[in-house]
């Protein structure tokens, strides 16, 4: 896999957001994806995804653990594959 995609697909055209991040602060990361597309973060869309975090909360309908193994990979296999993106990124390991 190869960084390049977003320098293929031009400046600015893909956002890249961490999920760690996403779970911390959901309406903060939504602010900073809009402002990188230069669109206001109205009052009623933050009123709405507020709404919408407070009805959905993560493991409303249950959770389900996936595993690596369960699809004969391993963990050094997918973070070598990985590699790039998440030295690019800083992404952390949690081996």
């Amino acid at each position: 896999m190869e960084v390049a995609t977003s320098i293929a697909a031009g400046p600015g055209q893909i956002y890249d957001l961490q999920y760690a991040a996403l779970m911390r602060d959901p309406i903060g990361e939504m602010q900073k994806l809009y402002a990188h597309r230069d669109e206001p973060l109205t009052h009623e869309a933050r009123t709405q995804m507020t709404a919408f975090l407070a009805n959905n909360q993560q493991g409303k309908h249950g959770s389900h653990k996936y595993s690596l193994e369960e699809y004969g990979l391993t963990r050094a296999q997918v973070r070598e594959h990985f590699r790039e993106y998440c030295e690019t990124f800083s992404i952390p390991s949690k081996d």
